[in-house]
């Protein structure tokens, strides 16, 4: 994995205090349930599959450069318009979440370059 490329840092379920950082992937981490953005200039593919993320911060618009994101398998009821500023983004993985018919129509909209699988 090529960890220059990329750099970001996400503060990880804060209980833990865990601080990651210059990653071109983020990889799974079991039992989050919590994803507080501290500080983003660019990631590429970002995985945070197997968790029990309840909500993404409206920051993730700031991603500019993202191209893969995987959210499967966790708990998510919605996903934030802001996610439409993800112009570079090719594929996105939603599927094992609780989204309603209806948002997902609307996440196609805000994204309609992308694959999205639900």
């Amino acid at each position: 994995m090529n960890y220059k490329n990329c750099i970001a840092h996400f503060m990880v379920r804060k209980e833990l205090g865990i601080p990651i950082k210059n990653f071109d992937h983020l990889l799974i981490f079991n039992h989050l349930s919590l994803l507080d953005q501290q500080e983003i200039e660019s990631i590429g593919r970002l995985f945070l599959n197997n968790n029990q993320l309840q909500s993404i911060p409206k920051e993730i618009g700031e991603l500019k450069n993202l191209k893969w994101f995987d959210l499967r398998n966790n708990q998510l009821q919605s996903i934030p318009k802001e996610i439409e500023e993800l112009k570079s983004l090719k594929s996105l993985y939603l599927q094992n979440n609780q989204l309603s018919k209806q948002h997902q129509e609307e996440i196609r909209a805000w994204l309609p370059n992308c694959e999205i699988y639900f």
